[in-house]
């Protein structure tokens, strides 16, 4: 019965689980107690050298971002103009520290508004309950040797949570410079009022610059990580049907194209989630763009289910009509990717035709007619129900999400 048959297939499944959780164990004891032959090290880090971002940067990439168009020139501009600003302003009214003004923009100013706004809120919480916390201890004791004590711990938790948290980090670093000035001049309430007051004047000079000096928005951006991250998806999802009907051995582009699949994938979210830090009237197609980030993101981990399991098992030859249904999937993204370059709204047809449905009910028939082979053994008989169930399943939901992908990028807002 089909019950029977899904039970002998969860039950195969739980065992091909287990065995590879044993080989990669024993893969890791390999490593652990074995020594690796120099020469195969060698031969090892070329391979791996393929999949590392060289560091070589050369003069046109230094001329392609010497211009508007260029994110990083933008903001380089941007910093520049601002302390320029803050200077003039410091001069004019006289400041006794400017560059604790200067020191905040630049801490603060980022090439995105939503890391700005992070970054403003942050500063300013801690440097007001740093410098409030400074001057609670400072009312109650003034001793040097208690001071210089603080000044020490605070110094080393602020340089430590610099990175991991800002604002924590912030709060400390204001109690160790308030303790500094504490032992050095007796003013120190000057002291915390001119911390917390040149924090507030530079924050709002980073902040005000970020959104009048040629922000980089993300909508604007948005179609250019959507077509990185189709593309890389469909790289990956070829270079998986070439593996499929070649067999073989894993070859060094289709660990690229992997490579490259979850890497785009990660920098549409990150796109995505800076979106959301932006003012509501930036934020356009929010709802669309949250859909076709799933989308993507579902695509890439369905592609990476069928990939994992043709590498980890023994497939029987691809058939006519698995190639197929592929290459409708492979078609669907690349009419996607043809819409996203276009500025005009459209509705396109996706490339689902009545041959494709007549390869889906062949590939559905695949069980049935395994089973009325009687020449078949058991254990071939399994696996080759296993493989079909599978990979049908991930071909249907794939060009499912396929056509939702090419359906929504028709959406979205002109470049």
């Amino acid at each position: 019965t089909n019950d029977t048959h899904e039970g002998v297939l969860m039950l195969s499944n739980m065992r091909d689980y287990v065995e590879r959780q044993i080989d990669k164990i024993k893969v890791l004891e390999r490593a652990f107690t074995q020594n690796i032959d120099k020469h195969e090290a060698k031969f090892i880090e070329k391979d791996l050298e393929k999949f590392l971002t060289p560091l070589y940067y050369p003069w046109s990439t230094l001329k392609n971002n010497l211009s508007f168009s260029s994110t990083l020139f933008r903001h380089s501009l941007r910093l520049t103009i601002t302390i320029f600003i803050a200077i003039i302003i410091g001069s004019l009214l006289s400041v006794e520290k400017v560059y604790w003004i200067l020191m905040t923009i630049v801490v603060i100013l980022r090439p995105g508004f939503g890391l700005t706004k992070k970054r403003t809120y942050e500063r300013i919480f801690g440097t007001i309950l740093g410098g409030l916390i400074a001057f609670g201890i400072i009312t109650f004791t003034q001793d040097p040797i208690i001071l210089s004590t603080f000044s020490i711990i605070a110094m080393l938790l602020g340089f430590t949570f610099t990175q991991t948290n800002y604002k924590v980090g912030a709060t400390f670093v204001t109690i160790y410079v308030v303790f500094i000035y504490a032992m050095l001049t007796p003013n120190v309430q000057d002291v915390v009022q001119y911390r917390i007051m040149d924090t507030l004047l530079g924050a709002f000079l980073a902040f005000s610059a970020n959104y009048l000096l040629w922000p980089s928005w993300e909508f604007l951006n948005v179609r250019v990580f959507l077509k990185k991250s189709i593309k890389a998806n469909y790289d990956y999802l070829k270079e998986i049907s070439e593996f499929y009907n070649k067999k073989g051995e894993v070859t060094n582009s289709y660990k690229v194209a992997r490579k490259f699949a979850f890497i785009e994938i990660g920098n549409l979210m990150n796109s995505f989630q800076r979106m959301t830090q932006e003012p509501k009237s930036k934020q356009k197609q929010l709802p669309q763009l949250y859909k076709l980030v799933e989308l993507n993101y579902s695509l890439v981990s369905s592609s990476a289910s069928l990939g994992t399991y043709i590498q980890t098992h023994k497939t029987t030859k691809a058939s006519e009509a698995f190639n197929v249904v592929v290459d409708t999937v492979l078609k669907n993204l690349n009419a996607s990717m043809e819409v996203l370059n276009t500025t005009s709204k459209s509705t396109p047809t996706a490339y689902k035709t009545d041959d494709l449905e007549v390869r889906f009910m062949e590939l559905k028939n695949i069980r049935a007619k395994e089973i009325r082979e009687n020449s078949i053994n058991e254990e071939d008989f399994q696996t080759k129900m296993q493989e079909a169930q599978l990979v049908i399943e991930q071909l249907i939901w794939l060009t499912n999400l396929s056509e939702s992908i090419l359906k929504r990028s028709s959406v979205l807002p002109g470049g």
